[in-house]
């Protein structure tokens, strides 16, 4: 019984090693959240093996000793029982792996979310750009709207429209360009303090 109970937890531990280094080194390359609750499901089923092993050892019956130490390979019964210590010890090991790739997984994570903010910000300085064509035209078409003398005979001439336009848009790029200089000021302060912090 003491030699089935003893491959079984081998077994189980070498599984869970397979399957938290299969995580580790494959599915934590696009990290997504089903795999934080993979990792805790294998930190408690390496718990549960620990406390297992652990309590097995405590409970080895002398018998076992005297089995082992009567046995004709010429296994001693502290190499068969101090097996118990090795597994014990082996999941240690495996602990202190599952932390690094939790680790490794929460650095992913963040490397992730800082490729998924520029591209939002890329995103934002597309929306931006769209907006500076925009807002004049609709201006413009707002204040004339379809009193054209070419579209309906009544109005003002056309040739208005686009002298009206050109200024309008003249203001809107000095906004533009006076926000965005702004904000390189400003990053570059923040850049600057930050280097003579360091």
């Amino acid at each position: 019984m003491y030699l089935l109970a003893s491959c079984i937890w081998e077994e189980n531990l070498r599984n869970l090693d397979k399957e938290i280094k299969r995580i580790s080194f494959k599915e934590i390359r696009n990290p997504k959240l089903e795999i934080n609750g993979a990792l805790h499901d294998r930190r408690q089923d390496l718990a549960y093996i620990k406390a297992g092993l652990t309590e097995t050892a405590m409970y080895i019956p002398a018998d076992v000793v005297r089995f082992f130490e009567a046995f004709p390979i010429g296994w001693t019964s502290r190499t068969r029982t101090g097996n118990w210590q090795r597994l014990i010890d082996e999941t240690t090991k495996f602990e202190a792996f599952l932390m690094e790739t939790f680790q490794l997984f929460m650095s992913s994570v963040s490397v992730q979310d800082s490729r998924l903010s520029i591209n939002q910000a890329q995103r934002g300085g597309q929306i931006t750009l769209l907006a500076l064509i925009y807002v004049p035209l609709s201006f413009v078409t707002g204040i004339f709207g379809m009193n054209i003398q070419q579209i309906n005979g009544s109005g003002l001439n056309i040739w208005v429209c686009f002298v009206t336009l050109v200024p309008v848009v003249f203001i809107t790029v000095l906004v533009f360009l006076a926000v965005k200089l702004h904000g390189d000021r400003k990053a570059a302060r923040k850049t600057l303090v930050q280097s003579l912090q360091v």
